[in-house]
């Protein structure tokens, strides 16, 4: 007789220590992000509104399920209550296959948000639905989300967002309208993109205008064009060609965009473009010098720049180069390196 055929034999099982838990004080460092680039300010924001899509579209799934468990009595007196929830995807992973799901039916989100995100963002979702599901220890449920509740609409404006509800039954309570605008820092920031997004096309109509042989026609000219043959029409002459760049095999383009002319409004454009961008280099400057000066000074003593290290090559020594012109060529006695 063998120990696998022995029921009393001792097997491993759960353990019996109380879990380890870490009861001392926590420190938290907060860092600040630098979002002063508008082009990594726009891809943060995309970040965060991503996640915040993919998390709302798991409270729609979830809700769902949590309707038709509380509808399906004949299954959950049929079967365990936990069998029935697994069999609708009430559970954590069924949550996270939800937003596998939505990632992979769009996407244009795996550019902003990865699986690892979307799971956290499920395991949220299923923390507030887990206080419904389980009570407490003193017997007691959290009740469903007021969302679910009352029944509302969503008006969308060009500056605003206005959210109307009422109670889904006739529960007495009141209408509840809430609006939300954009102020202050938001309009500045909208007007500078808007402002941007106008210059840019300004410029693709205008470089496009000045060489209009450069560009093929967009789809929609090149079927009218097409039909226009057909019926024995003279051709239009396109003023604004909206296709893609004549290119070769590779990619490049046939003529480089130096080579191209430009008008007078196109040359003002960019003049234009390029003072705003010189105007916010030195708004962040002052910024930052002015965070600099507020910040106490620290204590540590700053090290002393080693007088003996060539910059030319990893693990030489050598006195420091002196300046010398961009257009001068690079030598090694010019810096007192010593070739290997």
């Amino acid at each position: 007789m063998t120990n696998a055929d022995d029921p009393t034999a001792r097997r491993r099982g759960p353990g019996q220590a109380p879990v380890w838990r870490w009861d001392g004080p926590v420190s938290v460092l907060r860092l600040p992000l630098d979002v002063h680039d508008p082009a990594l300010r726009r891809h943060v924001e995309r970040v965060f509104a991503t996640a915040f899509a993919v998390r709302r579209a798991v409270q729609r799934d979830a809700r769902a399920r949590l309707t038709a468990f509380a509808t399906a009595r004949q299954l959950r007196t049929a079967v365990d209550p936990a069998v029935a929830r697994d069999r609708l995807g009430l559970t954590r992973a069924g949550l996270e296959q939800a937003a596998y799901r939505h990632l992979d039916r769009a996407a244009h989100l795996r550019r902003y948000l990865t699986k690892a995100l979307a799971m956290h963002g499920a395991d949220v979702v299923w923390q507030a639905l887990e206080h419904h599901l389980f009570p407490d220890a003193a017997g007691r449920r959290r009740e469903r989300a007021a969302a679910l509740s009352r029944r509302g609409g969503v008006d969308v404006n060009v500056s605003n967002l206005a959210i109307v509800s009422v109670p889904a039954a006739d529960a007495g309570d009141a209408l509840r309208v809430t609006r939300i605008a954009a102020t202050g820092e938001d309009v500045e920031r909208l007007t500078a993109e808007r402002l941007r997004q106008r210059r840019s096309r300004a410029l693709q109509r205008s470089r496009r205008a000045s060489n209009p042989g450069q560009y093929r026609l967009s789809d929609g000219q090149q079927r009218r064009a097409d039909r226009r043959l057909a019926a024995g029409l003279p051709p239009v002459q396109v003023p604004v060609p909206r296709g893609p760049r004549i290119a070769t095999v590779a990619g490049a383009p046939v003529q480089a965009y130096r080579h191209d002319r430009t008008s007078a409004t196109y040359r003002q454009l960019r003049a234009a473009i390029a003072a705003d961008g010189e105007a916010r280099t030195h708004a962040r400057t002052a910024d930052s010098s002015a965070t600099a000066t507020s910040s106490p000074p620290s204590s540590a003593p700053t090290p002393p720049w080693p007088s003996r290290v060539c910059p030319a090559r990893p693990g030489s020594t050598g006195p420091l180069p002196a300046p010398r012109s961009p257009r001068t060529a690079w030598h090694p006695s010019a810096t007192g390196c010593k070739e290997p």
